[in-house]
C-alpha cells in the first residue's frame, strides 16, 4: 500500500498518507548464506541506486582526503611534512591502499574469510595516527598497520605474510628504510 497508494489504512480505517520516505538497504551477494529474496514487486515499484564498493584508484582519493583532514587544525600535534607535501601524501595513500589490497588477498589465500578488512580499516589507520607526538611519520604508519592488519590475525605464519606485506609496500614507496 505504501509504494501503491502513497499511504495506509491505520486501525480506524483512516488513510494515512506518507511522502518522501527512503529507504536505504544494504545487500550481498546472491550466493551469500542467510540472504532474502526482495520481492519483485517491491524491485519494480522502487526506485534503485546500486553503489558498490570503491576501486583502488577512488580508495586512493578518499585515503590522500582523510589523511590531509585528519591533520588539519590539529594544534598540539607535528603534522608530518608527507601530509603537507600532496604528492607525498597520495604516495603514503596509495601504499596504504595497496597494503590494504594485498592484504585481503592473502588472507583469502590462506583461507581465512572470517577477517574483513576495508575502508573502515583504513579509516581507523589514519585516525589512529594522530595518537603518535615527536615519531617518525612512517613508524607511525608501520605501527598502525601491524595493529590493524596484524592484531586481528591468529597464527604466526599468516602474522610472518601480513608483516613482510606491509614493510615490503611502504619500503618500496618510502625513502625511510623499516627494520624488518
Amino acid at each position: 500500500q505504501l509504494l501503491t497508494y502513497k499511504g495506509f489504512f491505520n486501525s480506524k480505517a483512516i488513510f494515512c498518507r506518507v511522502e518522501r520516505v527512503q529507504v536505504v538497504i544494504s545487500v550481498h551477494g546472491r550466493f551469500v548464506e542467510g540472504r532474502n529474496i526482495i520481492s519483485r514487486r517491491l524491485t519494480t515499484l522502487s526506485k534503485i541506486l546500486c553503489v558498490d564498493h570503491p576501486d583502488a584508484e577512488e580508495m586512493t582519493s578518499i585515503c590522500s582526503t582523510l589523511l590531509a583532514r585528519q591533520f588539519e587544525n590539529k594544534e598540539n600535534l607535528c603534522v608530518p611534512h608527507e601530509i603537507k607535501n600532496i604528492e607525498q601524501r597520495d604516495g603514503f595513500a596509495q601504499s596504504m591502499v595497496n597494503i590494504l589490497i594485498s592484504v585481503k588477498a592473502a588472507v583469502r589465500s590462506d583461507g581465512n574469510y572470517d577477517y574483513k578488512f576495508s575502508l573502515k580499516t583504513l579509516k581507523l589507520w589514519i585516525e589512529n595516527l594522530t595518537r603518535y607526538k615527536n615519531c617518525m611519520f612512517i613508524s607511525c604508519v608501520t605501527h598502525e598497520a601491524l595493529r590493524q592488519f596484524g592484531d586481528p590475525i591468529s597464527g604466526k605464519e599468516s602474522y610472518k605474510n601480513i608483516r613482510r606485506i606491509i614493510f615490503s609496500t611502504l619500503n618500496e614507496y618510502h625513502d625511510e628504510s623499516l627494520d624488518s
